[in-house]
């Protein structure tokens, strides 16, 4: 199960009942917590915009943090047989600006601005 291999669940990933995998808080804001390849990282920069797409709905985004030390992919999908493990990522936080519906199949997508 996802809970033994203690990494993100991925699309494909079967759950078991009870397996606790996603808090929501409520809140009025929304935030967003994604990788960064590292090629992609002078493309960014805390208060750009981006936009996130959901449910085939786009939002706007603002970036408000870019982790300092970058992680590498292996070690955040915890799967160094990946042909990518051994890049490099960065953790960025953004929050979505207006308001956001949940659905029941939130694939999400980032697109930088620049």
């Amino acid at each position: 199960t996802v809970e033994k291999l203690k990494r993100k669940i991925q699309i494909g990933d079967d759950v078991n009942s009870g397996v606790h995998f996603l808090s929501i808080v409520t809140s009025g804001t929304v935030e967003l917590r994604f990788f960064l390849p590292e090629k992609d990282l002078r493309r960014v920069a805390p208060g750009d915009l981006i936009s996130v797409v959901m449910d085939g709905n786009q939002f706007p985004a603002q970036i408000v943090d870019i982790g300092f030390f970058p992680q590498p992919i292996g070690n955040v999908y915890s799967d160094y047989h990946r042909p990518d493990a051994w890049e490099k990522c960065f953790i960025v936080r953004a929050s979505i600006l207006g308001t956001l519906k949940l659905g029941s199949n939130n694939m999400v997508r980032v697109k930088l601005s620049k």
